[in-house]
């Protein structure tokens, strides 16, 4: 969904067939092996394989009388993790069938802490074992190696990211130093002779570039909506100063100068303009028909489940998730079908009983880039490239944010980590408009607030919505992960929604779904279902943040 003011070429040098021998550099990597991290083959690179009788529970792992596990990995220090108790005793370690020490479980009761430590070990790959002779907790294994960062595929990475972005798509002015810098990171990729400074300061210098581009296609994507409005079909009163923001969003379109607050300032004021103006005839009502799916006006089933309706400008728009088994569960609505992620959808309406069907504003194919400083447990997080390596997507909404003019979506995220307990968050994805391709943003695991009963389940939330009041602040309402038994309500940054603030618990007691939050004349109703409830929030309007 791609607005094109005049036909562009994306400006590219070619590479070289070839790849270049890769230059690389020491880097310090901290890999973490959950105690249910398991591996049926002993041997097996950073899986736990256990001999002997272990039970378990959501955070730890014990076992007595000789049972034992071990550890396949590469590095050159490892850290123990467990609980202590005073009914529990020790275990010996080896690497590589050398006994170093002796690891103590003994002790006053304590929640996961560390137990034992060994550094120093030869570069390369080793096996940890542990064998118990009293009990034993076992939490996980912490390994820290030195691994070669391979600098020249980071360097492809970043130019593949950028590489199918429009010059039409910005601001000329802006465009040409990224165009520079994208050249400039081709020849460092192509020269075999690079060294690692220079592919690192070719990155460093493409990435600025991009962020310091201009961005006007979310506001010409405005234009173009709002270009079959005529001013009979409304109050000259409001027209005027829709007609006036039109005329300057399409003067900073038009500007090859414009500067990112030009843009934003302007798409503000034409999407204010646009969300007075007052019809001079609503024209004829129409029904909204409950219990039967809705179709779109081109007469397609309408898949948007775990969404939301939110309003921009003069205009209404539906987000939600289409699975796998949607279009099964349209032909034969008898049971539950596949819930794997197919794509976010987004449709648009101007009376809330037509939709038309506008983008897959995210699918399988989105790339996600989320940094290492992001992962919980293992790699998990880090090693995701795309959306399809989701494991649930789901419980979303929108907002706009008024200083960056991005659309940011907020959705429930979670990846392949067998331990449910470590494998989620909240996902910001990011457009320039209502209907762009939305791009990964930010990822945020923890939310500042949330009650943590010890067993780490205040990582991601539960249903969540968003909730945007008349001042232009938004919230996330959500529940726990665990049982969804407390509800909370947070505000999103004010700064780029790219993130979630300490969240006030507004509800405590038996789990409850489909949380969301209104106002209705009257200051904030909460509501939630399983059962159906409904409750006068008196103290959450203005004081949230506090």
């Amino acid at each position: 969904m791609r607005w094109k003011a005049v036909a562009a070429t994306l400006l590219a040098a070619v590479l070289v067939a070839v790849a270049p021998v890769s230059a690389t550099a020491a880097e310090t990597t901290t890999t973490t092996v959950n105690y249910n991290d398991t591996t049926a083959t002993r041997g097996t690179p950073f899986k736990t394989w256990y001999e002997g009788t272990w039970d378990s529970n959501s955070t730890h792992t014990w076992g007595n009388a000789g049972a034992q596990f071990e550890v396949a990995f590469t590095g050159e220090s490892i850290v123990m993790y467990g609980r202590r108790s005073t009914t529990n005793g020790t275990a010996e370690v080896y690497i590589d069938d050398v006994r170093v020490g002796t690891a103590n479980y003994n002790g006053a009761r304590t929640n996961t802490i560390e137990i034992f430590r060994r550094e120093g070990l030869t570069p390369g790959d080793h096996v940890l074992r542990v064998v118990t002779v009293g009990w034993i907790n076992h939490a996980s294994v912490e390994i820290t190696s030195t691994v070669q960062a391979d600098e020249r595929g980071r360097l492809g990475d970043t130019i593949d990211r950028y590489a199918s972005d429009e010059a039409a798509d910005y601001a000329a002015d802006s465009w040409a130093p990224f165009a520079a810098a994208l050249a400039t990171a081709q020849d460092a990729f192509a020269d075999a002779a690079a060294t690692d400074t220079a592919l690192v300061d070719a990155r460093t210098a493409l990435d600025a570039a991009a962020t310091a581009r201009v961005q006007v296609s979310g506001l010409a994507d405005l234009l173009t909506r709002y270009a079959n409005h005529v001013p009979s079909d409304y109050s000259a009163a409001t027209w005027e100063p829709f007609a006036a923001a039109l005329t300057a969003a399409t003067g900073v379109v038009e500007d090859r100068a414009a500067t990112a607050s030009a843009v934003v300032n302007a798409k503000n004021a034409l999407q204010d303009a646009a969300a007075a103006l007052a019809t001079v005839s609503t024209g004829d009502l129409e029904a909204i028909t409950n219990n039967q799916f809705w179709h779109d006006t081109d007469g397609n089933p309408i898949f948007s489940q775990g969404g939301g309706i939110f309003r921009f400008g003069d205009r209404y728009y539906w987000y939600g998730v289409k699975y796998t088994g949607a279009q099964a569960y349209y032909d034969n609505p008898t049971k539950t079908y596949d819930a794997t992620f197919e794509s976010i959808t987004a449709y648009s309406s101007t009376d809330l009983v037509n939709w038309t069907f506008e983008n897959e504003i995210a699918t399988t194919d989105t790339a996600v880039h989320i940094p290492e400083s992001k992962d919980v447990n293992g790699s998990y997080f880090s090693d995701m490239q795309t959306l399809a390596d989701s494991v649930w997507i789901g419980r979303l909404g929108v907002v706009y944010n008024e200083n960056t003019g991005k659309y940011v979506l907020l959705t429930q995220f979670e990846n392949a980590d067998p331990a449910r307990v470590t494998n989620a968050g909240v996902l910001f994805l990011s457009g320039d408009s209502p209907t762009d391709d939305f791009e990964y943003a930010n990822l945020q695991t923890h939310i500042p607030g949330v009650y943590n009963n010890g067993s780490g389940y205040n990582q991601g939330t539960g249903d969540q919505t968003v909730f945007t009041d008349d001042d232009g602040s938004d919230y996330l309402v959500f529940s726990y992960r665990s049982g969804r038994s407390r509800t909370y309500v947070a505000q999103i940054s004010d700064e780029d929604s790219l993130s979630v603030e300490t969240a006030t618990q507004v509800f405590a007691g038996a789990g409850r779904e489909g949380n969301a939050m209104f106002k209705a004349r009257w200051p904030l109703l909460h509501c939630e279902l399983r059962p159906a409830r409904l409750e006068h929030l008196p103290d959450v309007h203005r004081p949230l943040a506090q």
